[in-house]
Formats: structure tokens, C-alpha cells, sequence
């Protein structure tokens, strides 16, 4: 700044309190000089920002409430009510059956839930970095598709996929976390009987994609275009942004419920592919 470089700087740094606690303050320093241009003095302006920091920290609190005091109890109760659910309580009444089988799909549209929060805030806050390697794209659908199977074959839907020999550099696991997602969704809005179709094929980077990651804008980069296509009602074009960019976005709430969607796959999808350098 006295050399002339720069005219203003800001800086966030933490002084504590004459009661022992830490505040966050925001330094704004600037120069003033005279007509012939030399420094007189600094004017330095400090703003309490400490409220910026609270809500952090009170978001990894909760984070730490529901990884540590919730997901642990909510497992066990669903598999208290799996044991009830099945065949060593026969005996039971029906109305008896019906109540636990509700237990038990509300217990686990919770765990899905809870489970779902942390992924994502796993994922956005970049606390866990994801591990690139090289994997074959058709390993990858093979896995999704075998995860729902039996979600398919309750349903009565056919999964349609073709093998794609390519070699990518990704994270496997959540590549697959993400086609199993997309691919379970695809099955519970599609109708009885009907095919729901997985493929993928090596397209050219799109021009938006190439300026992001590409050394040269003019650098073809081949990309895997991975599709997922049903017989379902489909997302409307203005809800795309809500659907997979916002938490808890549904297009028909009811009709989400009944299927036991906890509105947060895709944003975990666009997570995902988002720290590939892809786009949804």
C-alpha cells in the first residue's frame, strides 16, 4: 500500500473479547495522502462479523447431532421393526402386521433422510475429497443396475442397459451413488410393465464445459454422457433449477412421499458431478 500497489485491503481476523471470548472482526485499512502524493496517515475501519461464524457453527453442531445422537437410534429401531416384520412374528394379527409395516417404512424414509444430509454435507463442505481412478463405464452401470433390481422387479419395471467399454477417470463410488439415485428414481415414477434405459456414449466437452477445464478453449474433450430415460411423468422445465439445485425440491410433494423420496438425491447427484467438472 505505502509502495503504491494497492489503494485498499481487507482482512478477517479474530481478536477476543475483554471477557474471554473470540470475535470476528472484518479490517478495512486504507491510505491517505497528501497533494504530492506521500502517505499521511491510515484510516482502518473494523466491522464485528462474529454472526457470519455462528451460523457454521451451529450448522456443524446439528451436523454432529445427527451423525453422532440420531442415525444410531434410528438404525436400531429399523432393524427392531424389520425383526417384528418378518416371518418370526407370524402370528400376529393383521392390524398388528399393517402398524409395523408403517413403522417400518416411516423408520426408514428417516434413516434415508438422515443419511442423505450427511452425504451432502459431506460433499459441499469438501471435508471428504473425492479419489479419482481410472474405472470402465460399463462396471459402473452394472453396479447401479444390480443395486436396483429389486427395487425394479417389485415394480414390475425392466432395466434396459447396454455394456460401454471406456475407461474414465473417476470417483467409482460416487458415480455409482449417482446412477443408482437417478436410476431409482426413474423406477418409482415409471409405470407398471413399462422399461426404463440406461446408456452412455462419448461426447465433445460442450464449449461452456472447455473454458472451465480446458488449457485451450479450442481443445476437444471427450466426455461420457451418461442417460437415464423412463416412461414416468417426467420434470417439468421449471422446476429443473429447484429439483437439482435446491434441497428438499419436489415436483408433486404427495406423490414423492407415497414413493419415499426425501427431495435431496439430486442435489446430491449435481454434488457429485459438479466436483467431476460435469454438468446435470
Amino acid at each position: 500500500m505505502l509502495s503504491g500497489e494497492i489503494h485498499t485491503y481487507q482482512v478477517q481476523k479474530r481478536y477476543f473479547h475483554q471477557r474471554g471470548h473470540a470475535v470476528w472482526m472484518l479490517l478495512n485499512v486504507s491510505l491517505v495522502r497528501d497533494r504530492r502524493e506521500e502517505p499521511i496517515y491510515f484510516i482502518a475501519q473494523i466491522q464485528d462479523i462474529s454472526d457470519r461464524y455462528a451460523i457454521p457453527q451451529m450448522k456443524d453442531e446439528f451436523i454432529s447431532i445427527v451423525s453422532h445422537e440420531l442415525r444410531t437410534p434410528l438404525t436400531a429401531i429399523h432393524g427392531d421393526l424389520g425383526i417384528l416384520e418378518s416371518a418370526l412374528y407370524s402370528n400376529n394379527s393383521e392390524r398388528f402386521n399393517h402398524l409395523i409395516q408403517i413403522a417400518l417404512n416411516h423408520s426408514d424414509l428417516l434413516v434415508r433422510l438422515v443419511n442423505d444430509i450427511l452425504d451432502l454435507e459431506r460433499l459441499e463442505s469438501r471435508k471428504t475429497e473425492l479419489v479419482m481412478e481410472s474405472c470402465e463405464v460399463t462396471d459402473l452401470i452394472q453396479q447401479a443396475v444390480e443395486a436396483d433390481q429389486p427395487l425394479a422387479d417389485a415394480d414390475h419395471i425392466y432395466l434396459d442397459w447396454t455394456p460401454f467399454p471406456v475407461w474414465v477417470l473417476a470417483a467409482p463410488d460416487a458415480i455409482v451413488q449417482t446412477l443408482t439415485n437417478l436410476l431409482s428414481n426413474a423406477i418409482k415414477f415409471s409405470p407398471a410393465g413399462s422399461t426404463v434405459s440406461v446408456r452412455a456414449k462419448m461426447v465433445e466437452a460442450s464449449q461452456d464445459v472447455r473454458q472451465r477445464i480446458a488449457p485451450l478453449p479450442h481443445t476437444p474433450l471427450p466426455y461420457i454422457l451418461f442417460s437415464i430415460q423412463d416412461r414416468g411423468p417426467g420434470i417439468p422445465a421449471d422446476k429443473l433449477e429447484t429439483i437439482f439445485f435446491g434441497r428438499f425440491g419436489q415436483v408433486n410433494v404427495q406423490a414423492s412421499r407415497r414413493k419415499g423420496g426425501t427431495g435431496l438425491g439430486q442435489a446430491i447427484c449435481q454434488s457429485i458431478v459438479q466436483q467431476h467438472q460435469g454438468q446435470i
